[in-house]
């Protein structure tokens, strides 16, 4: 296209990139795009406030105002980073990330691509490494971590693994704004390092939104699901879910465990209740293995606190059912330590299970929260947590009302 400055004809190209609604330009027709105004820090967005499935497809985020396009600015022989727009929403409960890179993203080394998160608008704490920014968390491939060094040292501990899904260039995530302290607003940087590609460190291999600075994200929490899913069902136990069809679940959690000769991997999750028991139905990719079950596990925060049972998500479980068996919490928190109560009645049927759990046991409690995941270490003998799958549907810590 040509255009004129001060009766000077300019040429530029032109290019659609990505799902976002502004242009990205090449100016110098050197065959890579220029940032966009969202390139440099600054900007204070105000959320998107919608629930996506997070299954690494980004069709949902096309109505989204992204936090700007960066453009190809990668340009080092044998990089593979390289981020071209990135999206940020929330709800009541979850904060949700997206980014499409240029390229397929690193299966094997996908560390390199992060986002971090201050929390606390101080740049003083947390790790000051980048622009500026004092982060209190990190989102590195699909771990969130939390910072426990003294502002310049790489020292992080894993808070949360398995918070997404990458589908060959894009990724998608979601977190608990809860296991972030419940923040109303945070800046942010989103960094791609192409070291492990190239060979080393080099400046030119890393890329940055924005380019300079921070930017700042506030919540929008209006028009949140933040409803508490509730069914009353007495459902005939024989692993068939057609009667749960009526019921809300708590969300689709998409097929996002990857790792050879992994078993489990948690799909969708329902609950219901009668005046005497509890019911818990699931169902997973693949043949559920009935004789080694115990991976499949839900953890039930009966007094809704946090601060008590054993730390599972950001719930404190007081009771777990491991495959059929249900356990009440005996430990300190961190330690792995239960106590056997009952054995749950249930109805199998190769990749769907439904469950019967007395309230009796539970202490004929009324709301509560709870947490799910499946791990595989008992079938792939591989530690990593990419083997462990952190059922989220549409919030990453579930409640259930089983009021009479």
């Amino acid at each position: 296209s040509e255009a004129t400055d001060n009766g000077n004809p300019v040429t530029f190209m032109l290019v659609a990139k990505g799902m976002s609604t502004r242009l990205a330009l090449d100016s110098d027709l050197n065959g890579t795009l220029n940032h966009d105004e969202e390139s440099n820090g600054g900007g204070d967005t105000v959320g998107n406030n919608f629930t996506p499935t997070i299954d690494g497809k980004l069709s949902e985020w096309s109505s989204a105002q992204s936090i700007g396009v960066d453009g190809n600015d990668i340009t080092i022989a044998n990089s593979q980073a390289d981020i071209l727009e990135a999206w940020i929403a929330n709800d009541n409960r979850n904060l949700y990330v997206a980014y499409l890179n240029e390229g397929p993203i690193e299966t094997e080394t996908w560390w390199p691509w992060q986002l971090y998160i201050d929390t606390d608008g101080d740049a003083s704490t947390g790790f000051q490494g980048n622009n500026g920014l004092g982060a209190e968390y990190i989102l590195e491939a699909s771990y969130l971590m939390k910072y426990t060094g003294t502002g310049s040292n790489w020292s992080w501990s894993v808070d949360s693994p398995s918070l997404g899904v990458k589908n060959n260039n894009s990724a998608e995530f979601s977190i608990s704004l809860q296991s972030l302290g419940n923040p109303s607003s945070f800046n942010y940087l989103f960094r791609a390092n192409n070291g492990p590609f190239i060979g080393g460190f080099d400046a030119a291999g890393v890329d940055l939104i924005p380019n300079t600075g921070t930017s700042k994200y506030t919540l929008n929490m209006a028009n949140s699901n933040n409803s508490v899913i509730s069914n009353t069902i007495t459902p005939q136990l024989d692993g068939n879910l057609n009667e749960w069809s009526q019921a809300t679940s708590f969300g689709p959690d998409g097929n996002d465990i990857n790792m050879n000769r992994a078993q489990a991997d948690l799909l969708e999750a329902w609950m219901g209740h009668d005046n005497n028991n509890l019911y818990l139905a699931y169902s997973n990719d693949g043949p559920i293995n009935y004789d080694t079950w115990w991976p499949w596990q839900t953890y039930l925060d009966t007094d809704n606190n946090p601060n008590t049972g054993f730390k599972a998500g950001a719930i404190g479980a007081d009771f777990m059912i491991e495959g059929s068996s249900i356990a009440k919490y005996t430990g300190d928190g961190e330690s792995w330590s239960w106590n056997h109560k009952a054995t749950a009645a249930s109805g199998k049927a190769g990749s769907k299970v439904e469950l019967r759990i007395p309230r009796s046991i539970l202490g004929n409690i009324s709301s509560f929260k709870l947490h799910m995941e499946a791990g595989n270490v008992a079938f792939t003998n591989n530690f990593s947590p990419f083997g462990t799958d952190v059922y989220e549907g549409f919030q990453a810590i579930m409640e259930y009302d089983a009021s009479p």
